[in-house]
């Protein structure tokens, strides 16, 4: 009887550490999101990091975490495919359509004012650091076709881009700003190429459908600045002499944009 009791016992404590070595680390963070894998790392009082079941591995600070405990497993836990990117390298490649709003004020001896009734397409691509869910920094370069004086222009814009993701869930909203330079031509004009400084905000909403990547759509406001100088001939003698004039202009566009990020 008493090794049959032992026996029981036995089997009873195995049951039990079997039970505990099946049970997942599972955290519940103050944002809604939850995050199940295995704790393999822990700092008393001030992180937490974590490995899920595809060998990702996230860092909490303590602040960040509702509570964590051991659960049973749960086959494709739809919080495991919520979980977003936390850090890394990131690129964003954007579409955008301008459209010229106001006037283009010229700053000249020309001295002229017409209407920005321009319609532009833009190209960029944005190569940067995600420095933790909400900040993103980043350096992009792209293409617009800009049709100015009747003339079909593009330009090379350099530039600093700066997000701020306001939420750290699967559907969140953000700003942005873009500061740099722009470079370009003029097809068949009688001015030189054409260059200036840039500045662009916005605001959009961003979706996260997998880990890493997500789709956005934004709209924002856009100053160009374009310095040309023009060459034309003299309207007195000797009229083979060529006159240059210098002109610097300001356009102002509304930016909308459809990106996606990996």
């Amino acid at each position: 009887m008493k090794k049959l009791l032992s026996l029981l016992c036995l089997i009873a404590l195995s049951s039990m550490v079997f039970a505990q070595n099946n049970l997942e680390d599972v955290i519940y963070l103050k944002n809604g999101s939850i995050i199940r894998g295995t704790i393999i790392e822990q700092i008393p009082n001030t992180s937490i990091k974590i490995q899920t079941s595809d060998k990702n591995i996230f860092n909490f600070n303590l602040s960040e975490i509702e509570k964590f405990t051991k659960e049973e497993p749960v086959k494709k836990s739809q919080e495991s495919q919520n979980i977003f990117k936390q850090t890394g390298f990131q690129n964003n490649t954007e579409f955008g359509i301008l459209v010229g709003m106001g006037n283009i004020n010229s700053y000249s001896l020309l001295g002229t004012t017409t209407p920005n009734d321009v319609t532009a397409y833009s190209l960029s691509t944005i190569n940067g650091w995600l420095i933790n869910p909400n900040v993103f920094v980043g350096i992009g370069i792209g293409i617009e076709k800009l049709p100015i004086d009747y003339f079909i222009d593009y330009c090379l814009p350099l530039f600093l881009d700066t997000r701020y993701f306001i939420l750290k869930k699967k559907v969140t909203p953000f700003f942005y700003s873009d500061m740099g330079y722009s470079w370009g031509w003029n097809s068949g004009s009688s001015s030189s190429d054409w260059a200036g400084i840039m500045v662009s905000a916005g605001a959009g909403v961003s979706y996260r459908f997998i880990k890493s990547s997500s789709l956005s759509i934004s709209v924002g406001y856009k100053l160009q600045q374009i310095k040309l100088e023009w060459r034309r001939g003299s309207d007195n003698p000797p009229y083979n002499q060529i006159i240059t004039e210098d002109e610097n202009s300001f356009s102002n566009f509304i930016v909308i944009k459809i990106g996606i990020s990996f």
